[in-house]
């Protein structure tokens, strides 16, 4: 699918609006984002692309506008994560899925630590989120 696919416009802005969902549980979490999937649908054209323009992350609407998109399944092992994710060094963010994951345990079983972060507050700050990402993770699996 390109770019102009209202249906790759459709994952970019639930994709956004996933990563912002405040959910107790994994189940919570689908059925808002569901909701948000089903309101989506009924927006005009002209409303997607606005939310998009208007998105509060300019380098990622950047990256969405001006990249070349496809809509498509791939085995996790070939996939990486977003560079900064959870605004972790970057050594945590430029392998495969797998790979990530299991550097992520590491942090989160307390076996390494967030070398790059001097300040308590700001190491606690990141391994919460992911502690956040890794528990809905765990319950999806």
């Amino acid at each position: 699918m390109s770019i102009n696919s209202r249906k790759v416009k459709e994952c970019f802005i639930l994709a956004d609006v996933g990563k912002s969902l405040e959910a107790p549980s994994l189940k919570d979490h689908l059925v808002k984002l569901l909701d948000k999937k089903r309101e989506v649908d009924i927006w005009t054209d002209a409303k997607v692309d606005r939310v998009i323009d208007d998105n509060r992350n300019s380098q990622r609407a950047y990256r969405f506008k001006t990249w070349n998109w496809e809509l498509k399944t791939l085995p996790l092992h070939t996939l990486g994560v977003c560079p900064t994710m959870c605004e972790l060094p970057d050594r945590y963010c430029i392998e495969a899925v797998p790979k990530t994951s299991a550097d992520i345990r590491r942090l989160l079983e307390g076996n390494e630590h967030l070398r790059d972060y001097e300040e308590t507050n700001e190491v606690r700050k990141r391994l919460t989120k992911l502690r956040q990402m890794w528990d809905m993770m765990r319950v999806a699996s």
